[in-house]
């Protein structure tokens, strides 16, 4: 699943190779580190793996009730009432990033307007 946030977006599937885990991925360097200070999980940090050549390169594997507590931590944090304008404020985040979330969202608002029949019901 992806996963769109104020410090980045990321890529959650099941861990094959460590039964009960998850790995948490990210394209950027930064995404991981910023995600895991925001969730109070800064034990973690020294867990990330650098993986050149994947399209994920950044990654950390974590035990499924681990990653439970990250989202918890992300969700205290959530003090906006309107993600599309908090991130225009947010001044952390890399115009690049702010630019393909702007992406993401024009795309699903075709969506929602009906733009891509026959697959919208």
């Amino acid at each position: 699943m992806w996963i769109f946030t104020q410090e980045g977006m990321i890529s959650v599937v099941q861990n094959n190779q460590r039964r009960g885990h998850v790995l948490v991925r990210a394209r950027t360097k930064a995404c991981l580190p910023r995600l895991l200070e925001s969730a109070k999980m800064r034990d973690f940090k020294d867990k990330i793996e650098h993986t050149i050549g994947n399209d994920y390169e950044f990654r950390i594997s974590l035990p499924s009730l681990d990653f439970r507590a990250l989202m918890s931590g992300i969700m205290d944090n959530l003090t906006y009432d309107n993600f599309k304008a908090h991130l225009h404020k947010a001044d952390k985040m890399d115009p690049y990033q702010r630019n393909m979330y702007s992406n993401v969202y024009m795309e699903a608002l075709k969506l929602a307007r009906n733009a891509y029949p026959p697959y919208h019901e």
